[in-house]
């Protein structure tokens, strides 16, 4: 355990270096994702296993429990694309390059390229043509064998119509790399998770078929339509200081705060709103409350904590590399003393730090509508 921690400690102060600065190459790329989905926002996905936010975490969660619980859940789907060559299920026979196959042009049909795929007995048929599909994209992880690390799309029945499938194609496609690293970025796809609902336009089709062994067909990409953004709305809020310029709660918060921290009853932060929290978090931190802090972070069943129990919160808490990251971030707090906060839609909430060094500090209601801490909070 203790190397488990000095890993954890590692990746944690990897997320608040020194200066907890982005480089200008970083902010850029951010710029640039945020202009692409300007007036929009991605589908948040579910996981097939909850949500792990360290690489430290994801590895043992991962490898252990990968395959098993998207197996119990349903959700790493068995299918493929186009079947194996046989007599049943002949490759698009009678149809040649040129002509048309439920609107789509055949452009090519012969032995296949496969790219990464072993060519071995394989056939390609290319097809050019349109169509918008509706459906469900599916990150699969490293240990689902042919399938790791690529992004499948099962497509709602009716969408079959709108295909060149071959007949006895199987019920799930995928994509090309950089169509791959498309989708993952718009719709905020992470291996082992998976997003329904999604709506992607395509302009080309590749069918394979291979003598005994099924093959995924690919679908060229033409670009995602993304859902509409949520409201996003912003509020200035100021951080009560004291003559010293230390945080200091006003009454009520702090009769609220002294009794949370007495029972950890998470039914006293029902009434507070996600700035009230924020201030919580960082008393807490101010004051060297660590049990206060852990049990400020969000619970829900379905979020893989970073620390598993107060205990080893504590322990990383108070390391001494720890505890000055810590305390530089709490002077940024403080120096900064009127906040921003950014609601984005009804459940997520994200207080500036510094705007100058663009750190922000997220904030999110549970499934009992209560704010709690984002695990990783700092952004």
């Amino acid at each position: 355990m203790s190397q488990f921690n000095e890993e954890l400690k590692s990746a944690l102060l990897g997320s608040l270096p020194e200066e907890a600065i982005l480089s200008e190459a970083e902010k850029q790329q951010i710029r640039d994702r945020i202009k692409a989905v300007k007036g929009k926002k991605p589908r948040k996905p579910r996981d097939l296993l909850p949500k792990t936010l360290t690489a430290i975490v994801a590895a043992g969660v991962l490898l252990v429990g990968g395959g098993l619980v998207g197996n119990e859940l349903g959700l790493l789907f068995s299918g493929t694309g186009s079947r194996a060559t046989t007599p049943d299920f002949p490759f698009y026979d009678g149809l040649n390059e040129g002509d048309s196959f439920k609107g789509w042009e055949l452009t090519k049909k012969g032995p296949g390229s496969g790219n990464d795929i072993d060519n071995t007995s394989l056939m390609e048929a290319r097809f050019k043509g349109k169509a918008i599909l509706t459906g469900t994209l599916i990150y699969h992880g490293q240990d689902m064998g042919e399938k790791a690390n690529k992004i499948f799309f099962l497509p709602d029945k009716e969408v079959f119509e709108r295909l060149p499938v071959n007949l006895g194609s199987g019920d799930e496609f995928t994509f090309n790399q950089q169509d791959k690293e498309e989708l993952a970025m718009v719709f905020g796809l992470a291996p082992n998770s998976m997003t329904d609902g999604v709506e992607i336009e395509v302009t080309g089709y590749t069918a394979y078929s291979r003598a005994e062994k099924n093959v995924a067909d690919v679908l060229k990409l033409e670009r995602v339509i993304i859902p509409e953004e949520p409201e996003r709305t912003y509020s200035n809020r100021p951080v009560p200081l004291d003559e010293k310029g230390n945080l200091e709660l006003p009454d009520t918060l702090k009769e609220a705060y002294t009794e949370f921290a007495k029972t950890h009853n998470e039914s006293i932060l029902h009434t507070l709103d996600s700035f009230s929290v924020f201030l919580f978090y960082f008393y807490a931190e101010q004051i060297r409350d660590y049990e206060t802090q852990f049990a400020l972070y969000n619970d829900d069943p379905e979020v893989t904590p970073v620390f598993t129990s107060e205990d080893e919160f504590i322990k990383v808490a108070q390391d001494p590399d720890m505890a000055a990251s810590h305390e530089k971030m709490l002077k940024k707090v403080l120096d900064n003393p009127v906040k921003q906060v950014t609601f984005i839609g009804d459940d997520e909430a994200v207080v500036t730090i510094s705007e100058e060094d663009g750190l922000g500090f997220r904030l999110v209601k549970n499934h009992k509508g209560i704010w709690k801490v984002g695990w990783l909070p700092i952004q």
